[in-house]
């Protein structure tokens, strides 16, 4: 009955429409918005990470990898001061899975409203949001699968746009090798309402990826390449170093950056993203915490002369 279930999911993210109304640069761009220090730190090569609940949002099928229950929030301060959250938290449901819940919101802030004469009359907000709900199994000792159902929503003042989409995720480990392979198919659905008139499209992408841990060095390699529809093919290359048990150096590359180029000298850095992270372990120092694990994660994303994204996190395990 599990495996009957999981297939009529996917099967029905598969049959819905995923274009609606016209063709065109699509809607909801706030789904292309990493979240979380540690991913955004790797450019968001994250199908592939194990044992982090952040994959609710980057893999749904890496959530088997989790052994307990885990709880991240996570804060970015975006360009021209709009501000965006994003929370996480999975746990295990004894004889059937592993589920995940996740919500991600961005604020565009307040906004003085004029009429065609400059006169003012008062103020409006706008603002997206994304409730998310995650399925993983695994199929085999080696192989997960998961997928997400997604109710997404963005408002301008008194108009808005709401949608339904869904995520499929697959993660392959070679844990001899310290190997991983991972696909996914994001934001798959349809447009349930438009802001007036013409519906916009989701921003549905294809990601494939592989990581592997080096035997002789404490170094994490990832490598993801990612193409959102009607546009050129991405990729991204990370890497986490370990630089002791509990203090770790992210590195990445995104080849998006060449886009954000304007010709200026800051250029140079777009697409560049680096951070670090700190893990308190309950049994050395925090013995009388409830938690087992407490994780503090930085990233800072150079979008060279157009601007940069700093990002923090905090995870616990218990």
């Amino acid at each position: 009955m599990k495996r009957i279930g999981f297939s009529f999911v996917v099967l029905i993210l598969l049959i819905c429409p995923a274009r609606e109304g016209h063709a065109g640069r699509t809607g909801f761009e706030f789904l292309r918005t990493y979240v979380g220090g540690r991913p955004a730190a790797l450019g968001g090569a994250f199908l592939t990470m194990t044992g982090d609940v952040q994959s609710v949002y980057y893999n749904p099928a890496a959530l088997t990898t989790l052994n307990s229950r885990q709880l991240s929030f996570s804060y970015l301060n975006h360009f021209v001061d709009f501000q965006s959250g994003f929370f996480a938290y999975s746990t295990d449901l004894p004889n059937l899975g592993r589920v995940g819940f996740a919500g991600h919101y961005l604020s565009y802030g307040e906004f003085d409203r004029t009429d065609e004469f400059g006169n003012e009359s008062g103020t409006f907000s706008a603002g997206s949001l994304l409730i998310m709900a995650d399925y993983a199994e695994r199929l085999s000792p080696n192989l997960s699968a998961g997928f997400s159902l997604k109710f997404i929503r963005s408002s301008i003042a008194e108009f808005s746009s709401t949608a339904f989409a869904g995520d499929i995720g697959l993660l392959y480990e070679v844990p001899s090798q310290q190997l991983a392979f991972g696909v996914g198919v994001f934001n798959l659905g349809t447009v349930t309402s438009a802001f007036v008139e013409t519906k916009d499209d989701l921003p549905i992408s294809i990601r494939a990826g592989v990581s592997k841990k080096l035997e002789h060095l404490p170094l994490q390699i990832l490598l993801e390449g990612y193409r959102y529809s009607d546009e050129d093919p991405e990729f991204v290359v990370g890497g986490e170093f370990e630089l002791t048990p509990f203090l770790f150096l992210r590195l990445s590359y995104n080849s998006l950056g060449q886009d954000q180029k304007i010709g200026q000298n800051g250029d140079r850095f777009a697409g560049v993203s680096i951070g670090t992270g700190i893990v308190l372990d309950k049994s050395k120092a925090f013995s009388d915490m409830f938690w087992d694990n407490l994780n503090l994660d930085y990233s800072f994303t150079s979008s060279g002369e157009v601007g940069s994204q700093n990002r923090v996190s905090i995870g616990i395990s218990f």
